[in-house]
């Protein structure tokens, strides 16, 4: 039997045979990362300074992290007038390499 498991987490893993549990069932499994992000490499111009109305690229490489989700969020601490000024970023992805 394999067994897979995309979220982390603890479970209990029931064996039976013959609709009575084996010595040991349940089982304490626990579903644990094997990924790193210590070996994600991001590179580009856009991480340091965009043009307004310009593209600016960032590539995030995760292939040498392991399997995971990852995600990538634009961020703006600029306040204008007292008002939050919010701004877009488009994302997407190329796993063409």
């Amino acid at each position: 039997m394999l067994l897979s498991s995309l979220l982390l987490g603890a479970y209990l893993l029931s064996v039976t045979w013959c609709g009575k549990h084996v010595p040991g069932s349940p089982f304490k499994v626990s579903v644990l990362s094997t990924a790193d992000a210590a070996k994600v490499v991001c590179s580009g111009d856009g991480l340091t300074s965009i043009v307004q109305g310009a593209e600016g690229s960032v590539l995030i490489d995760a292939r040498a992290a392991g399997p995971g989700l990852y995600s990538a969020c634009l961020h703006s601490g600029y306040i204008d007038n007292g008002a939050q000024k919010t701004y877009t970023a488009q994302l997407w992805l190329d796993d063409s390499r």
